[in-house]
């Protein structure tokens, strides 16, 4: 539903501001799906999970700066 849809974007938001980057992108996700079949194509809603599922994906892409450090510190 759009319901669900919209919570999982708020909570996909909340997990990203909280350093959770897998379970952020993972709700960004379940939004995308659930937005994608109950409102238009161009509702502003939809638009903007998919663009903060763009960026989850970059950021999940790459360490986080506490990996980052921890592995140049390694080698």
């Amino acid at each position: 539903s759009s319901q669900t849809g919209l919570a999982s974007l708020w909570l996909g938001r909340a997990l990203l501001r909280a350093g959770d980057r897998v379970e952020g992108r993972k709700a960004l996700e379940t939004a995308v799906a659930h937005l994608s079949n109950t409102i238009d194509p161009d509702h502003p809603y939809l638009l903007q999970a998919r663009a903060e599922l763009r960026d989850a994906q970059l950021l999940t892409a790459r360490p986080a700066r506490g990996q980052q450090d921890q592995q140049s510190a390694e080698r």
